[in-house]
């Protein structure tokens, strides 16, 4: 008798053991899951100015050169039709 009580307080002891290290894992997936999140943020946000700062460049040089901006976007246009075309 008293080897089955010793082996049903070791139950117990297991079950709370798993327990523990399934709130740690849980615990590290959301500091894995936040510092992600954080990456990706910060990658929006870097595209963002990127796109910005590229559309004002394009912007002040159409304005700058309005004849040869207009020749590049015909000659574009022709290409694209061509290819979408076939």
């Amino acid at each position: 008798m008293a080897y089955s009580a010793a082996k049903n307080d070791s139950i117990p002891r297991t079950t709370s053991g798993a327990a523990n290290s399934n709130t740690a894992d849980q615990d590290n997936l959301s500091v894995m899951a936040r510092r992600a999140g954080q990456r990706l943020s910060g990658a929006i946000g870097s595209a963002y100015t990127n796109t910005s700062q590229t559309a004002e460049a394009v912007t002040r040089e159409i304005r700058n050169r309005p004849v040869q901006s207009s020749i590049i976007a015909l000659g574009l246009g022709y290409v694209l039709a061509a290819v979408f075309r076939r």
